[in-house]
């Protein structure tokens, strides 16, 4: 296959308050000319202080252009003729996010955060040959405890 190249990502980033909640809009475009795409995204999150606690919630939804999809998991005719993939054309799509995570001051230098997270794409993405899972979906946890000086 031929080598994708990362992406130079610019763009710009709204963010607002909406009823004590952050909503938050962005979008980027690829700069480097690899794939000549574009990501857009619109997020809601709150946050809450229970005594030394901070918890947090988010919901957000992404859109992937064509251009983008294609570059990264599309398999061209002349790349399948030389190797055992099919062609396949990927399309923009969807994508969408729920997170939720809680963040505690063990100590003046010491920051414990965890955060879990759910996410789903599109099966544009999940049917390229590339992909040996087909499984639109997935979650994380991550964990760090941070020294803060």
């Amino acid at each position: 296959l031929d080598k994708r190249e990362s992406s130079l990502m610019f763009g710009g980033r709204l963010t607002g308050d909406l009823n004590g909640n952050t909503v938050q809009f962005s979008l980027r475009k690829d700069i480097s000319g690899h794939s000549k795409g574009f990501i857009a995204s619109a997020t809601l999150g709150r946050n809450w202080q229970a005594r030394n606690w901070n918890f947090h919630a988010l919901a957000g939804i992404n859109y992937i252009d064509g251009k983008l999809s294609n570059y990264y998991h599309g398999i061209s005719e002349e790349e399948a003729e030389r190797t055992d993939f099919t062609a396949y054309k990927s399309e923009g799509h969807l994508g969408a996010t729920v997170e939720a995570g809680v963040t505690y001051p063990i100590s003046e230098n010491w920051v414990f955060r965890t955060t879990g997270r759910a996410y789903t794409t599109s099966e544009t993405v999940t049917d390229s040959p590339l992909f040996l899972n087909k499984r639109s979906n997935g979650l994380s946890l991550v964990t760090s405890l941070s020294y803060v000086f």
